[in-house]
């Protein structure tokens, strides 16, 4: 084989390979944004408006206090690892049970509207849900090893 054909293969292979990776990145689903979800969970729980309009009000108030409690530990979390103690490490702990008790509730408070029909599809909301929120809180990044 001659060289000009050898290089001429091994560009078009290079290209081929960074489209694909491109193609990879591009097509990669992203999170939902909480309005889209909210929209999920009603078709999921099959909710009429009345019950569409206290599900939104649900959200509010939940994501409201949600985003109280990561600002305050947005502020302790910096402090601990500066300065480590107990004290700063119980709060921090409190408050991710504050949270995982306001997301326990707001679950609560959503299967309160269900009505029979209604409350068969409300553990496949609460999957979704979950797997929701677990997405959103992915690092943007890979770690570092």
């Amino acid at each position: 084989m001659k060289k000009d054909t050898v290089f001429k293969i091994i560009i078009i292979v290079l290209l081929a390979l960074n489209t694909l990776q491109l193609a990879g990145f591009l097509l990669k689903p992203k999170p939902l944004h909480k309005s889209e979800f909210r929209d999920i969970a009603a078709t999921i729980l099959m909710l009429n408006e009345t019950q569409k309009s206290k599900l939104y009000n649900f959200a509010e108030t939940h994501n409201s206090k949600i985003q109280g409690l990561l600002k305050k530990q947005n502020q302790l979390l910096p402090q601990y690892f500066d300065t480590p103690n107990d004290s700063l490490l119980q709060l921090i702990t409190k408050i991710e049970t504050e949270k995982i008790k306001i997301t326990k509730q707001h679950f609560s408070n959503i299967k309160s509207l269900l009505n029979k029909e209604q409350l068969l599809n409300f553990e496949k909301y609460k999957k979704e849900a979950l797997l929701n929120i677990l997405k959103a809180d992915k690092p943007k990044k890979e770690p570092i090893e």
